[in-house]
């Protein structure tokens, strides 16, 4: 080692020893030639002073022509001017700092040769300086009359002076011709002395040469050989050098870098086979070697973004697969809850799981019903119910967060496999909400632990499970309500037909009426033109009656002694039923409501009385009632008979259509409830068929003949019914169609008993409609908002609240704001940026769109987080901005992610860099050794 250092320093010493005397040579020479140049240069620049002077005196002929025009603002120009002559004049001659181009210069004094030349420019400068002071002294104007006119004697005064200046001129370039044949004297001296310098250095150059080649060229050559190899990728062989100085070094040097890329290259190529784990191997330490570092860092990157990948992969098929589930199964809850749970838990290789809906039925006693579970590859049928806040599901829903547990407590899981062995570990509760709406909730466990991953990509996916779940129960009690619906409808069909069967009975009890025809229409008459009238006040107590109901109730006394006294002593009290009706109707009038029928009433003489009567509460100003006015008549002997029958069908008629037919369908009377829904007058209706109202299409069909078929036969029939009104309007009518029989049991006519249905089945079409389109908008919209990264926050004009998504919650929520509907949005702002976000939403208010990047601090974590924030102004129908639409996402870990990439680039970009480099230096090398060998050729060419 010691001889190796030996040999090192003797070639650098040699080398050293030979490059000072040069040095010292081309210093001597350098300082030689350089104080030529530098003398030459001074020539140069007192030329330049000289045209300065010229071009000075120029100006100042401009200047006086412009005072020749009265503008006295040149006057301090002139002086400047004329100081600046005067300046260089002075330095010309006795030498002097003179400044050009911002830089100074030392001028020698001026050449004796040169004298007489400087004499003759001081004596026309004067000259020029006495007429310049003479112009400024003279007026440009004089008055003539009483105008102004130019002086003529200026005109004179300018012509003398161009003429002065064209003597400086002159004068000034004879000056320079002077110095300019003396510096072209030193020129060609400083060539001569150049030319032998040159020869001198040329010599020292050739011994150079001589000696490089013998150090350096020769065993550069060989290194180079192997480093063009090195440079076409080459590394099958090595520098075989055994020179033992800086040459050598070299070839060491390459020798080791072979090896370092022939190990890169392998590991490069084992991991371009898919392989990420293979180990960088090296006979060195790789501690130091930044390229070695570099790819093992490469490998560890790449590893990183395959493994998330993977992940974002995984996530994105699951979201597809169960978006297609949801989509497929979305019609029945029981079976959209096992295809969830069932695929979830293969999904995620868990163990068992479970899905509980929320059943809010009874909304005080809200629970979870077990919906669906899978365990074991197999589908569990179990029941089980959870109240709120029991168990970890219970307090799952009950906090809408999610539970993950890596040791579940003893006795938890109930299910278990029948080949016995070890229980699950883990346990993982998520709640499927949307807006902090809980739909129900997924239990899963396994034997192995949830990655982070996996639990994201679950409560994402319960967001979508929420909305479906929701929208599927929606449907399911829609369709609920629907089959109701259909029940009642059949249930008023079956009343309509008992209602059928009543007139029936009516219409035979009339038959057995017409003996006691004469007595029926007195009594009648008598029914129709007297009422029993009575007062009560609110407890039931006796205001005033009239005679007829004295005479009714056989009292002897005056209506004044009943005052007082309290109804309830002429309803018999051993007829519970009556009580009861009583208490009954009582209670209906106390809340404001009428009512009316027939009672048995008790006399004073004890008989019973059967009194067919309407009760009506009569209100006060504030709309309570204060008293009661009974009005009624003694039906006591036609209870069951004719009179009721008619009581009972003109009620009808009071609140509902009727229509009669006769049997060929035309129209015999109709009341005004049915002309006022069908349009027409009763003239226009009475005589016309009934095929006047169905629409075209109906009237022509074979079941509208059939239908009037059936009613001549005398057989009753109801149904829905769509008409045209007499303005070509579609009305729907529930209609019953009752044959009425002649005394040989034939149809004489038909009369249809009608409610007009219209706008029912109109709002039924619109609310399904309408709910149906609102779910889907709601849940999808919900959907999409509460699936994004995004921050998403909407506002009024005044800046308030008035929506946002579950990520904008959370990221507020972390950072200790709660957001709520109302919430002045200024309330959200950093504290020490408030008056800039105040600035920005004011902008989006004025109308603007706009995108900023900001750091938003979280004070509670001690953290920050950059987010691109995007301001949308959004507007009403007429186009006016109407609130703010702000989006933000967060850009940390992509810029983290953008940072770790330039940084892994900028190290590639080095190790690039120093193989460029290297290349450089052996292309430079091997040019210089070119070039030196030329010359060595040539010197020797010379030589001989």
């Amino acid at each position: 080692m010691a001889q190796r250092l030996r040999l090192r320093n003797s070639a650098r010493i040699r080398t050293a020893l030979f490059f000072n005397f040069f040095l010292i040579t081309i210093t001597t020479s350098y300082i030689l030639t350089g104080s030529y140049f530098v003398s030459l240069e001074k020539y140069q620049i007192l030329l330049e002073a000289v045209d300065q002077n010229i071009n000075t005196a120029n100006q100042l002929v401009v200047y006086a022509n412009q005072l020749a025009r009265d503008k006295a603002s040149v006057r301090p120009a002139i002086d400047e001017a004329t100081n600046s002559i005067d300046l260089n004049l002075n330095i010309l001659n006795q030498g002097g700092v003179y400044e050009f181009n911002r830089q100074s210069y030392e001028l020698p004094p001026c050449d004796p040769n040169l004298t007489g030349s400087l004499t003759e420019i001081y004596k026309v400068w004067k000259e020029f300086k006495k007429q310049i002071e003479q112009i400024r002294r003279t007026p440009a104007f004089i008055q003539s009359g009483i105008i102004s006119i130019p002086n003529p004697s200026m005109q004179n005064q300018l012509n003398t002076l161009e003429n002065l200046l064209e003597e400086l001129t002159v004068a000034s370039n004879k000056f320079k011709r002077g110095y300019s044949q003396i510096s072209e004297e030193k020129k060609d001296n400083a060539n001569n002395l150049l030319l032998v310098l040159f020869l001198i250095n040329l010599g020292f150059i050739a011994f150079g040469l001589l000696l490089l080649r013998w150090l350096i060229f020769l065993p550069l050559k060989r290194v180079t050989s192997v480093a063009e190899l090195i440079a076409d990728g080459d590394l099958s062989r090595k520098i075989d050098l055994q020179t033992e100085n800086e040459v050598g070094l070299i070839s060491d040097a390459l020798n080791r870098l072979i090896d370092k890329i022939r190990d890169a290259t392998d590991f490069i190529r084992t991991i371009e086979e898919g392989n990420l784990d293979v180990e960088y191997t090296s006979d060195e330490s790789i501690e130091s070697d930044t390229l070695a570092l570099a790819l093992i860092e490469m490998r560890e990157r790449m590893k990183q973004v395959a493994s998330q990948e993977r992940e974002r992969s995984w996530v994105t098929e699951g979201l597809a697969k169960f978006a297609e589930i949801l989509q497929t199964h979305n019609n029945n809850t029981e079976r959209l809850a096992y295809e969830i749970i069932a695929n979830i838990v293969r999904y995620t290789n868990a163990t068992q799981g479970a899905l509980f809906v929320v059943n809010r039925d009874d909304p005080q006693d809200v629970h979870l019903s077990l919906a669906a579970a899978y365990a074991y590859e197999r589908r569990k049928y179990r029941s089980k119910r959870i109240d709120i806040g029991e168990t970890l599901a219970g307090q799952a829903y009950k906090d809408m967060d999610t539970i993950y547990l890596t040791e579940i407590p003893e006795n938890y899981v109930e299910i278990s496999s029948g080949m016995g062995g070890a229980r699950p570990r883990c346990l993982l509760i998520i709640p499927l909400k949307i807006n902090e709406i809980a739909y129900g909730i997924i239990e899963l466990a396994s034997f192995q632990e949830f990655k982070p991953y996996e639990i994201e990509f679950l409560e994402r996916l319960g967001e979508n499970v929420a909305a479906t779940l929701n929208s599927t129960q929606s449907n399911e009690r829609t369709k609920a309500l629907l089959e109701e619906s259909n029940a009642i409808t059949l249930q008023m069909q079956e009343q309509e037909r008992e209602m059928a069967r009543n007139l029936e009975q009516l219409q035979r009890a009339q038959e057995e009426m017409r003996k006691n025809e004469e007595i029926l229409s007195a009594q009648s008459y008598t029914l129709q033109n007297t009422l029993i009238n009575a007062e009560l006040d609110m407890q039931g107590r006796i205001i005033t009656v009239n005679k007829l109901f004295l005479d009714t109730m056989g009292i002897k006394e005056s209506a004044e002694s009943l005052v007082g006294r309290d109804y309830r002593t002429f309803i018999p009290a051993y007829d519970e039923y009556a009580v009861r009706e009583f208490e009954e109707i009582w209670d209906l009038l106390k809340n404001g409501k009428p009512a009316s029928g027939s009672y048995k009433r008790l006399a004073s003489n004890g008989m019973e009385k059967w009194i067919r009567a309407t009760y009506s509460p009569i209100n006060d100003k504030n709309g309570k009632p204060y008293k009661v006015i009974k009005a009624g008549f003694d039906v006591t002997l036609e209870k069951n008979a004719r009179l009721d029958f008619q009581q009972q069908l003109d009620s009808f008629r009071r609140f509902n259509a009727v229509v009669e037919f006769d049997v060929e369908g035309n129209f015999l009377e109709v009341n005004e409830i049915f002309t006022q829904i069908m349009g027409y007058t009763k003239a226009e209706l009475v005589g016309r068929p009934h095929t006047l109202v169905v629409p075209p299409e109906e009237a022509e069909s074979e079941e509208f003949k059939e239908l009037w078929a059936r009613l001549q036969r005398g057989e009753f029939y109801s149904a829905e019914m769509r008409r045209i009104t007499k303005y070509g309007e579609e009305v729907w009518l529930q209609g019953s169609f009752n044959p009425i029989l002649d005394n040989n049991g034939k149809p004489y006519k038909i009369i249809e008993f009608i409610i007009d249905i219209t706008e029912r089945k109109k709002a039924e079409k619109a609310i399904i409609a309408s709910q149906r389109e609102t779910e889907s908008k709601e849940s999808n919209l919900r959907a999409i908002i509460n699936n994004t990264d995004e921050i998403i926050i909407t506002m009024n004009s005044q800046l308030l609240i008035s929506g946002f998504n579950e990520k904008a919650r959370a990221t507020y929520e972390d950072m200790g704001i709660q957001l709520a509907n109302g919430l002045p949005i200024s309330e959200t702002f950093p504290k020490n940026k408030t008056t800039e976000f105040e600035e920005l939403y004011q902008r989006c208010l004025n109308g603007e769109k706009f995108s900023i990047e900001e750091f938003i601090h979280n004070y509670r974590t001690h953290t920050a987080s950059l987010y691109e924030m995007t301001f949308y102004p959004t507007t009403d129908a007429q186009g006016a901005v109407n609130g703010v639409a702000m989006f933000a996402k967060d850009l940390t870990e992509i810029r983290k992610k953008e940072k770790e990439f330039d940084k892994l680039q900028r190290q590639v970009k080095t190790q690039r860099q120093s193989i460029e480099k290297l290349e450089k230096t052996r292309s430079e090398l091997r040019k210089e050794l070119k070039a030196k060998e030329e010359e060595l050729q040539q010197v020797q060419k010379s030589s001989e």
